[in-house]
């Protein structure tokens, strides 16, 4: 109750937002939407150990110093280190709207994570080899923990999104600090790598959960009043132009890390992954993966159309389509400062062996593998699309998830390309929602959606504050209850906890 009150307090204005109830249902479901965690007899453990012992290497270096910190860090350590990407103190007092915002999305990340540590139960790298941690007083917590997903990343990339949504003209500086969580967990021996990515992709799925939310917006809204930040910006463009150009994107280059180096842990790993996607180009994967190649908005409506079960098109819907059409392109083009900067070369290349998909070997020769460009676009349109429906969320995630893994598959990425291209996505879905022209077109899809397909229920938010008594209840199938007994029941369009 002292957090929840000060949130009231700290807000300083007239809202119409009730307290939150945190609800499992309103949760991204990381058994639906990514792959379980490697077992200990697969190729993807060998990369987790792997890199698990690369990080006892590093516990000395200065990066190892970094990590020492980090596992001990609370909801307010986080906003300490967020801060000084934008040079302001984060705190219920100096930045009080800010702060409630932040204090909105802590409170789902921690549902997000509880239920998802409660469902995939993975033994911690320290635990599971016996060995000391980094940080051997916090092993007594976390000992009998899930591991999966890495909570720092999570928190870190989900908090980093919204910050640079509040303050777009420091997004380089909070997005480079977000990204610094995750590898210090695997450092510190608390997580292993894939934990980490798993973290980002959920927490960027959190973020596009949480953006289908009214009380969210108003609470958005009001944080960047509050930054000096216009609500968004009014660009004008042709209708049939991208909503950001090359100079409205985050640098790619500035915020990611840079791709793994020659004879490194991590280039073993790329190797070991490029071999392991090699064995599925005859299966199912592999054919799937040829057929995902074109990268345009009407592939990317064919592919998404059969996990909704729901014609998404020009003719079909045109509002959705439009806002697709003018979206996919921001995927791949944010990616280019990186290829450019980092020249990766691709593994067909680099093995000097061909792919399954011959017809692009010569263009892309020479051009950058790192970030992949088709990871950004997909999971950029999966986050998207899946603002858009508010259904089958997961599934259009996990859609755009094996969209990425195609390029593995193929060999025209290594792994990390098509992470790290996941995460400049979920850059490219943040920057969008500052877009004037995004969010008006964005509203006309949902319309769109809910008239053609009868939509998502508009009701997201769960009250546990007393409503007049006067004012009609309902149960969740939607039949007026006039004597409700406990549970949840819908009261002027919220849930309400009784």
């Amino acid at each position: 109750m002292k957090r929840l009150s000060t949130l009231f307090l700290a807000l300083g204005f007239a809202l119409t937002i009730q307290a939150q109830a945190y609800m499992d249902s309103d949760q991204p479901n990381a058994s639906k939407m990514l792959p379980a965690p490697p077992d200990t007899k697969s190729l993807g453990f060998v990369n987790d150990l792997t890199l698990y012992r690369w990080g006892k290497s590093a516990r000395e270096e200065s990066v190892g110093k970094l990590a020492y910190s980090f596992i001990m860090w609370d909801f307010d350590g986080f906003l300490r280190s967020l801060g000084k990407g934008i040079n302001k103190t984060i705190n219920a007092s100096n930045t009080p709207k800010l702060y409630a915002l932040l204090e909105y999305a802590d409170k789902y990340a921690t549902k997000l994570i509880t239920s998802t540590q409660g469902s995939i139960m993975r033994e911690r790298p320290f635990k599971m080899f016996n060995e000391s941690s980094y940080v051997r007083s916090m092993e007594s917590r976390y000992a009998d923990i899930s591991c999966y997903p890495c909570e720092q990343a999570l928190r870190g990339w989900l908090y980093s999104l919204l910050l640079a949504e509040v303050s777009p003209d420091n997004a380089e500086s909070i997005y480079t600090r977000g990204l610094k969580y995750g590898p210090s967990m695997v450092i510190a021996g608390y997580n292993f790598e894939s934990d980490v990515h798993a973290g980002h992709q959920l927490g960027s799925a959190l973020l596009a959960r949480m953006h289908c939310h009214s009380d969210f917006k108003e609470l958005l809204d009001a944080a960047k009043q509050e930054m000096g930040t216009s609500r968004s910006r009014a660009l004008t463009r042709a209708s049939d132009e991208p909503y950001l150009s090359s100079g409205d994107l985050p640098n790619s280059d500035e915020y990611l890390p840079e791709p793994p180096q020659e004879l490194s842990s991590q280039m073993s790993c790329d190797i070991v992954s490029y071999n392991e996607g090699k064995l599925l180009r005859q299966q199912d994967e592999g054919k799937q993966a040829v057929a995902d190649v074109t990268y345009s908005a009407d592939n990317f409506c064919a592919i998404f159309s059969k996990v909704l079960g729901h014609e998404i098109s020009a003719s079909k819907t045109p509002a959705i389509y439009e806002l697709l059409l003018r979206v996919h392109p921001s995927g791949n083009a944010a990616t280019q400062k990186a290829k450019s900067a980092f020249s990766r070369q691709r593994p067909y290349a680099y093995m000097n062996e061909a792919t399954p998909y011959p017809d692009d070997e010569a263009e892309l020769y020479n051009t950058g593998s790192y970030p992949s460009g088709h990871a950004s676009g997909s999971w950029l349109m999966g986050l998207v699309l899946s603002e858009v429906t508010r259904s089958h969320q997961d599934e259009i995630l996990a859609r755009a998830y094996e969209y990425g893994q195609g390029r593995v598959i193929t060999g025209y990425h290594w792994q990390s390309d098509v992470n790290y291209g996941r995460v400049v996505g979920s850059v490219v879905y943040a920057t969008l929602h500052g877009e004037t022209a995004f969010l008006e077109q964005m509203n006309k899809a949902i319309q769109e959606y809910d008239r053609i397909y009868g939509g998502a229920s508009a009701i997201r938010a769960a009250s546990v504050e007393p409503v007049a008594i006067d004012t009609p209840v309902y149960n969740l199938q939607g039949q007026r209850v006039d004597t409700p007994s406990r549970g949840i029941f819908i009261q002027n369009h919220k849930k309400v906890i009784r």
